[in-house]
């Protein structure tokens, strides 16, 4: 039996950037697959995560789900944090406190790095990562199941979210967050239509023909509810959805997902520790003596010193409409040795805009910015050379941009 992981992932020339799929109309369509939108504040604690690696055939975003599970840590899906030939990730940002990820007052933080245990995708066994954040979050953990604990799962009620697709093909995507509740199964059950199954390191749940996960959704949390207090419980994490020869997304056989208590060690020795990172961050915000003023004089230039304005040229302004539209470029004389450039576009510290493209040392290079949660104000734009793929950048540039409504 096929077995298909439900990380969203679009192939793109040299650039992060995401797939845009066709979104859920007016008319309706089955939701997480079979459930609805998430209420507002329902889910600050279920994340948004974007990541790009580097393949053969160039550049790579993917999507998925994950749960905050300490203040500075990620719980998801191992295959979530790698390229499907084990590449390393280039870059991983997480959204957080939103149930639409387009959402202009969303938390976004940068993932710095992965710790995974003995992943083997083979068999899709110990599929479960803990991504560290940059700094820590101010969304509340989600409490981690353990053996023992006294857990119930009401039927109807959500106990699952994803910001996956919301159709059987896998083609229909929607900006809000999506929730539905899935039957746990017995492990005898899961055997039968999961091969490899584990069921000590395995769980699996769905609602034949009602409710199922989808691309995007893998990493997303499975819950059950304390019998006392009613508090959610991290049960399990999305792994694989068996495949029949139906349509990739059907809501015909469970889904797999990672079972919390079978990972209680390395979870806690994980939490316990304070790794180095991995992942190159965002460039840092620039302190205030850094920040040029938006000069109106600068002729579409923004005010830099004078030994980086013949290396660094982005439009000073430019409108909501035309930076929506991905019309906002920044240039960059590309330093020896570089092998990648990144462009960040933040406001109040937080990233609205991420573009990473490979670097042509000794050209100047154009790196294009997009981001459909832009809104009118001024931006900090943050270049950087990264001359490997796990070093600091070696070179940070910095300029204002005013994006204005009209």
């Amino acid at each position: 039996m096929n077995t298909k992981h439900l990380t969203l992932t679009a192939i793109v020339a040299f650039s992060c950037v995401f797939s845009a799929p066709q979104i859920a109309g007016a008319q309706g369509l089955p939701l997480i697959v079979g459930g609805a939108a998430a209420a507002p504040g329902a889910w600050p604690s279920i994340a948004y995560l974007r990541g790009a690696y580097v393949g053969p055939d160039g550049e790579h975003g993917f999507a998925c789900t994950g749960s905050v599970v300490a203040p500075q840590w990620i719980m998801t899906a191992a295959h979530c944090t790698r390229g499907p030939q084990g590449e390393t990730l280039e870059s991983l940002s997480v959204t957080l406190g939103t149930t639409k990820r387009d959402d202009p007052d969303a938390e976004v933080i940068a993932g710095d790095s992965v710790m995974t245990d003995d992943y083997d995708p083979q068999r899709n066994h110990n599929d479960i990562a803990l991504v560290h954040l940059a700094q820590p979050t101010a969304q509340p953990p989600i409490r981690i199941a353990q053996s023992g604990d006294s857990l119930v799962s009401p039927q109807g009620k959500p106990n699952a979210a994803g910001w996956g697709a919301i159709d059987e093909s896998g083609q229909v995507f929607t900006p809000e967050l999506q929730e539905g509740y899935l039957q746990i199964r017995s492990a005898a059950d899961c055997a039968t239509v999961a091969q490899d199954f584990d069921p000590l390191t395995q769980t699996c749940a769905g609602t034949p023909d009602q409710t199922g996960a989808c691309f995007g959704d893998s990493g997303g949390p499975l819950l059950e509810f304390d019998a006392s207090t009613g508090e959610p419980v991290l049960w399990g994490v999305t792994s694989y959805a068996p495949q029949n020869g139906g349509p990739p997304c059907a809501p015909e056989l469970p889904v797999v997902y990672t079972w919390m208590p079978g990972f209680t060690n390395f979870i806690n020795t994980t939490l316990g520790t304070q790794p180095a990172p991995s992942m190159q961050p965002p460039p840092p915000p620039p302190s205030p003596s850094e920040q040029p003023a938006d000069d109106p004089a600068a002729d579409g230039v923004p005010a830099l010193p004078a030994d980086a304005l013949r290396r660094l040229r982005v439009r000073s302004r430019i409108s909501l409409r035309a930076a929506r539209a991905g019309k906002l470029h920044a240039s960059v004389v590309v330093p020896a040795g570089a092998r990648f450039v990144r462009a960040r576009l933040a406001r109040h510290g937080r990233t609205r805009a991420l573009t990473i493209v490979r670097a042509q040392p000794g050209t100047r290079q154009t790196v294009r910015l997009a981001g459909s949660n832009l809104v009118p104000g001024v931006y900090k734009l943050t270049v950087g050379a990264i001359p490997t793929r796990s070093a600091p950048a070696a070179e940070v540039l910095r300029a204002s941009v005013r994006i204005r409504r009209r």
